[in-house]
């Protein structure tokens, strides 16, 4: 079988969940050829059965709209790569900016189209977590009626949680699917801890993208006890530079705060076995995958529970924190001052919720997502 697969990230070093998902998905479907067209953050490669294309992008001079004409500038890109692509017997589309030349690339080949719903500006918009200018509303428009036609025009829908399903109910239960993210629990569970930074002893981890959606900016205003460690790990890639910028300048005037930048690969989970909490109060959250990864180092979890995450982070395991500064100090308090019982409790129930999301049960039912699609 061989799929052309098209994601606005990358496999080698992800800015984010998309490709930590894309990458897995595939390491684990070796039946697979995939022709991946991605981000220029990757250089153009072959190894095993996945050949990597990055994006030829052009400058593109903008305003304040700069994310939403980007998405419109992407597709163009997209379907400039897919001149050159062998004609594959599926296309995937991990995310709504890749919809639309999925469609056109679908329909010239004559082959089945799956799109997978990874975020959704018109919910994230509906739910404020992306304010647009009144003066970029009719752009913002065009990005939602693209990411509606993809919906439309796929032979199946992946959702990534049920909560994601059930924002999208005009896609009928005969073409929707939903398929949660998962984790390689081997490389977890094997992986040694790593110093973090800072001489306190309780250490409370940060990681992922520095976006609105995840709510750093309250991170940032919490009130840390004094036996607390605060350590962010991420680039600026995919999120906001304001909020990469503000959180640099806490480490910098604030001795409990560190910024170690992007980990990946081993490094990051060494990192992360060595973290007594992982802090998510996300206000937007399709599934969660840094919940996952809290759980399966053996990590507390403290957590909003926003979107999918309450969906497979039992309420008895994660410990809410809420989406105020105020709310995430008293969590970390809470989870300070936990009993040693508590604490291997809830740890005990973390590894054990990630156990069950291992990748390869997820894997087999995309593959029959993609048998289904052609066989049809």
């Amino acid at each position: 079988m061989r799929v052309v697969a098209l994601i606005p990230d990358c496999l080698e070093q992800p800015a984010g969940g998309l490709g930590e998902q894309a990458r897995h998905l595939m390491a684990n479907m070796q039946d697979c050829e995939f022709e991946v067209i991605g981000t220029n953050a990757q250089a153009a490669s072959h190894k095993g059965n996945v050949e990597y294309r990055p994006l030829s992008m052009l400058p593109l001079a903008c305003t304040q709209a700069e994310a939403l004409a980007l998405n419109l500038d992407m597709q163009a890109a997209y379907a400039a790569e897919l001149i050159g692509a062998q004609k594959p017997d599926l296309i995937h589309a991990f995310d709504w900016t890749t919809y639309t030349a999925g469609i056109y690339a679908a329909r010239r080949w004559r082959v089945p189209l799956v799109c997978t719903m990874q975020l959704s500006l018109r919910l994230m918009i509906e739910q404020r977590v992306v304010v647009v200018p009144d003066q970029f509303a009719s752009v913002a428009e065009l990005n939602i009626a693209m990411e509606t036609r993809g919906m439309a025009n796929a032979d199946r829908m992946i959702f990534v949680s049920q909560d994601y399903r059930r924002h999208h109910p005009y896609v009928e239960d005969e073409r929707a699917r939903v398929i949660y993210n998962g984790i390689d629990f081997s490389a977890w569970s094997s992986a040694e801890p790593a110093p973090l930074p800072g001489s306190r002893p309780f250490k409370l981890v940060y990681i992922g993208r520095f976006d609105r959606m995840k709510n750093v900016a309250a991170i940032i205003g919490a009130k840390l006890p004094e036996s607390v460690d605060l350590i962010f790990i991420g680039s600026d890639r995919g999120g906001s530079t304001g909020l990469y910028d503000a959180v640099k300048d806490r480490a910098e005037a604030d001795a409990q705060v560190h910024m170690v930048g992007p980990k990946y690969g081993p490094e990051k989970l060494s990192l992360l076995k060595a973290a007594d909490a992982v802090v998510m109060p996300s206000l937007h959250e399709p599934f969660g995958i840094v919940a996952l990864e809290a759980m399966a180092s053996r990590s507390l979890l403290l957590t909003s529970f926003a979107g999918g995450m309450a969906e497979f982070v039992p309420s008895d395991i994660g410990i809410p924190c809420g989406v105020s500064a105020e709310s995430i100090s008293a969590a970390i308090d809470g989870a300070v001052r936990l009993s040693p019982a508590e604490r291997a409790r809830r740890l005990d129930g973390g590894e054990a919720v990630a156990r069950s999301l291992d990748w390869p049960v997820l894997t087999e039912q995309v593959r029959a997502v993609y048998h289904q699609v052609i066989h049809n």
